[in-house]
């Protein structure tokens, strides 16, 4: 079993990749021995979301990573680390529906995995990124409990 982890860069992103029937974006690659697979099409697109976000903890700004989820594809969700005051950004984001959460960390998490994420979404921000859309988010941090 094999997964797919494309990361071209921006302005592109993958707007799809299959293996016949197999969607690559949110499924395992099954290779059996002897049997021969479908070629692997990927279409990229340039028409990408840029999200920008800033994290702060009971009103003052605040280290910690941002989550990008996308609504069906967890696999998929971006980390991406923020300094004290800093603001992160996002580009080359696929258009579709995303959670956007900040946790305080991420060391002994599997964040890709939605029983996981699950614990945690409630305090994530929903947000639809149209094509070419840039969008600001302001996070409040979320503790992850030991």
């Amino acid at each position: 079993r094999y997964s797919l982890d494309l990361e071209p860069n921006f302005p592109w992103y993958v707007y799809s990749a299959k293996c016949g029937e197999t969607n690559l974006l949110t499924e395992d690659l099954q290779v059996v021995t002897g049997v021969q697979l479908e070629p692997i099409e990927v279409v990229l697109r340039d028409d990408a979301a840029t999200l920008n976000a800033r994290v702060s903890s009971q009103g003052q700004p605040s280290r910690g990573v941002v989550l990008v989820i996308p609504d069906g594809a967890p696999r998929l969700t971006k980390a991406m680390f923020v300094s004290d005051g800093a603001e992160v950004e996002a580009p080359g984001l696929a258009p579709g529906e995303y959670n956007v959460l900040a946790l305080d960390r991420v060391d002994g998490i599997e964040y890709t995995n939605p029983e996981v994420l699950s614990r945690y979404l409630s305090n994530a921000k929903h947000v639809v990124l149209q094509p070419n859309q840039k969008i600001e988010l302001n996070l409040d941090l979320t503790r992850v409990s030991e």
